[in-house]
């Protein structure tokens, strides 16, 4: 027997949520393998219909669940004004941001006031921000198990959030949970405060310093794996 109810919770990382049947005052538990409906952490408020199942262990879950008629209606309307010519993406000022940013130390390095390898990096850390996200995204969908959002955060906070940015807005991924957004801003300051920091007296020897450090060891491994 369908009934119907409204979707509670929704954990986008562990892919499960809790809905609250209509005239009920407990939740029942629900897992992304058994909607029929694609449900994700913006459908946190609609209506759903749902049977009632047990899982592997006896307990009590929502089995087949789909979104109401008039909750896909208000989703088709929601995409419309989405993909309106005058909308804007949900991050466009970290895209922004993060595209002036690397012009920023493109720059830079153009005219010898920083070094490449710190490009190297920023360019690298963004390269695989972006896969990640792409994985994290596809995972979703496919009710897979995500990718922590710690090593999004990593990532980002190692130079790698203007890839990160990227693929927020591409694959409109990790757009609405507040937590999530809040730490991806500190991951952005922390990043830009460091960057900046490197171009004062002390940072530029602390930076150029490492890096040679590093460039010393790593031709210390190279002759001894010869």
């Amino acid at each position: 027997m369908k009934v119907e109810g409204t979707l509670r919770r929704w954990d986008e990382d562990k892919g499960f949520g809790f809905i609250r049947p209509n005239g009920g005052n407990r939740d029942v538990f629900v897992h992304i393998k058994s909607c029929q409906s694609k449900l994700n952490a913006e459908h946190v408020g609609e209506t759903v219909s749902f049977g009632i199942g047990k899982d592997k262990e006896g307990r009590v879950c929502a089995i087949d669940v789909r979104l109401t008629q008039a909750s896909t209606h208000k989703k088709a309307q929601k995409q419309a004004r989405s993909q309106s010519p005058k909308s804007m993406p949900k991050n466009w000022l970290a895209l922004i941001l993060g595209i002036g940013f690397i012009a920023f130390i493109g720059y830079a390095v153009f005219i010898n006031r920083y070094p490449l390898e710190m490009l190297y990096l920023i360019g690298g850390a963004s390269v695989i921000s972006f896969l990640l996200y792409a994985k994290d995204k596809w995972s979703a969908q496919q009710g897979n198990w995500r990718t922590p959002e710690n090593t999004l955060h990593l990532f980002s906070i190692l130079g790698g959030w203007p890839g990160a940015a990227l693929a927020q807005t591409l694959f409109n991924h990790k757009t609405t949970k507040q937590s999530f957004r809040a730490m991806f801003w500190v991951t952005v300051v922390a990043h830009g405060s460091f960057v900046f920091w490197t171009f004062t007296n002390n940072g530029e020897y602390f930076l150029y310093t490492n890096i040679i450090d590093l460039k010393q060891s790593l031709a210390e491994v190279v002759r001894n794996l010869k």
